[in-house]
């Protein structure tokens, strides 16, 4: 009888106990996202084509600014110290001689931070997160299809600093 007790006395603190929701694992790659608050922005090779379709780089810097900052991350404007995080989209379009109708692109988010390493006793400005967005659209959705695209990147890497930041 007293083991019937202690077992129904176990098992109902144990269901009682608070609930500890436990975060997912999480990559190396993706923790260098956590605590971001300011960065450069670069927008780099961008392809003519998308002039020709409309988008311009400083239109992109513009609308990437403003999904910076409404998640509290600050875009330094200028020439910033060498050590600052940096973000470098770059984004190519390309035809096919031989699928008329459509055009590959490819869309590349680079964040770039010093990254000391022990063992050289040196530090590094490299990338430690990349984002890719790529696909083939029909000509005459460039434009629909590289915005599309642009948001996905910026919006995928906001996400991943959201998760990051909920390990620290």
């Amino acid at each position: 009888m007293l083991a019937v007790v202690t077992v129904l006395v176990v098992a109902a603190l144990v269901w009682a106990a608070p609930i500890v929701q436990k975060f997912p694992a999480i990559s190396d790659e993706f923790l260098t996202l956590a605590q971001i608050d300011k960065v450069q922005l670069k927008v780099l090779m961008l392809d003519p084509a998308m002039a020709k379709a409309g988008i311009k780089p400083e239109d992109i810097y513009d609308d990437w600014k403003g999904h910076l900052k409404a998640a509290d991350i600050t875009v330094v404007e200028g020439d910033a110290a060498e050590d600052m995080i940096t973000i470098r989209l770059m984004f190519v379009l390309r035809k096919h001689e031989q699928v008329t109708d459509a055009t590959t692109y490819l869309g590349l988010l680079m964040l770039e931070q010093p990254v000391r390493i022990e063992r050289l006793d040196r530090t590094f400005v490299i990338p430690t997160y990349t984002g890719v967005e790529a696909g083939l659209t029909p000509n005459n959705k460039i434009a629909d299809s590289t915005r599309k695209a642009l948001t996905t990147l910026i919006s995928k890497f906001l996400k991943r600093t959201r998760e990051s930041n909920l390990h620290f």
